[in-house]
């Protein structure tokens, strides 16, 4: 059923590995449109291009009618440089010369929308949002139950000589997401998917769990049930200075993002944007060119950086040190989920929180407590309720 495109453009979702799930009459409907794109390309194509224009349609067009039947957008990359190597989005069938030809297409007949880009926080770089108009429900009519997501392959490898087939059963990172997805495969939540880990180049930097309603506004999230059940939203406070303090064997305080804010005079949401660029780039040149979406000049960016070097010693700046702070976050969110699964607790990642049923608070915020004191050298962190329904 086709929803409207909703005004808030974050509830976006990265093309995913979707199939059908009932074969019939709506498997032949779609088969009969994929023909009828492939023999009706502008040029002549070998057997092997049109198998491979043939897969990027299938995938981009489930994912538009998956996602759309929600009310979220459909994120794709439309770089060259996210297509290289071995990639996501290699990984998943799409080539960079079909799926932009074919996004393209889709878009000038009217079946798809283009919207504003934006950076994703999960890695995946730059994306660009799509959204399917009534006309392509109308193409391909399929119930929203037809559709569903591929619960296979859930470690990614961005970058890496390698991909995650040849990891064994007994790996580590496999036995517990595999424990995780097989155990949530049974519940139900809003825009409910595979918990995925993805990193990028090597195995210290990225790391973090990505699912799909991460994306989901704060405030929708407060309304998320498990199960029909009412959730509740713990949240590491500060977790990325804090931890780089943990890491250099200083006691964290309590949120040094305010403690930087006060001595410098700015907000606290300043202070988080200088620290996440900071931490995330290698180059200070381009951390000053991402804190000025923060209103963050030079003359303040100087007071920031010598700020956070006072309270920080040894703050990693300038080193894409948070890729690394990423993989410590998606250990730690491991071990919690994996807890969870043990005594038959639900637990949904977002990034440095976690959600799970209202009635388990308790079990979460120990839990939460005993990972992060075992990843970070026997400091405790500070945790805090984000969202409570």
């Amino acid at each position: 059923m086709f929803i409207s495109p909703p005004d808030d453009l974050d509830q976006s979702a990265p093309v995913e590995p979707l199939k059908i799930g009932l074969l019939g009459e709506e498997e032949m409907t779609l088969k009969g449109f994929l023909t009828e794109l492939v023999d009706s390309h502008p040029t002549k194509l070998t057997k092997d291009q049109k198998h491979t224009f043939r897969d990027n349609y299938r995938l981009i067009l489930l994912n538009l009618l998956y996602n759309g039947s929600e009310g979220v957008y459909t994120a794709i990359s439309r770089s060259s440089g996210a297509f290289s190597g071995a990639t996501y989005w290699d990984s998943i069938g799409l080539t960079y010369r079909a799926s932009r030809f074919v996004v393209d297409r889709l878009s000038d007949e009217g079946y798809l929308t283009v919207y504003a880009g934006y950076m994703s926080s999960d890695g995946f770089g730059r994306l660009t949002r799509l959204y399917p108009t009534a006309k392509l429900f109308e193409r391909v009519p399929l119930a929203d139950s037809s559709l569903i997501l591929d619960w296979t392959d859930t470690i990614v490898l961005k970058g890496f000589p390698y991909d995650a087939s040849v990891l064994t059963k007994t790996h580590p990172d496999k036995k517990r997401l595999d424990a995780i997805n097989a155990f949530l495969k049974g519940c139900k939540w809003r825009l409910k998917s595979p918990i995925r880990l993805i990193y990028k180049n090597d195995p210290f930097s990225g790391g973090r769990l990505y699912t799909r309603f991460q994306n989901l506004p704060k405030a929708e999230r407060a309304d998320l049930t498990i199960n029909d059940q009412t959730t509740v939203e713990l949240d590491y406070k500060a977790n990325h200075p804090r931890m780089v303090m943990a890491i250099n064997k200083t006691t964290p305080t309590h949120d040094p993002y305010t403690d930087i804010a006060r001595a410098v005079g700015v907000t606290r949401g300043q202070v988080k944007g200088y620290v996440t660029c900071a931490l995330g780039s290698k180059e200070r040149d381009n951390a000053f060119a991402g804190c000025k979406k923060y209103k963050i000049n030079q003359a303040l960016f100087n007071r920031l950086e010598a700020a956070t070097e006072e309270l920080i010693p040894n703050f990693p700046s300038y080193r894409g040190f948070g890729n690394v702070l990423q993989s410590t976050e998606g250990q730690i969110a491991l071990d919690v989920m994996y807890a969870g699964v043990k005594k038959g607790i639900p637990v949904l990642p977002v990034h440095d929180s976690f959600i799970t049923l209202k009635q388990h608070e308790a079990w979460l915020r120990k839990e939460m407590t005993k990972q992060w004191k075992k990843h970070l050298k026997g400091y405790l962190p500070v945790i805090e309720v984000s969202h409570r329904n």
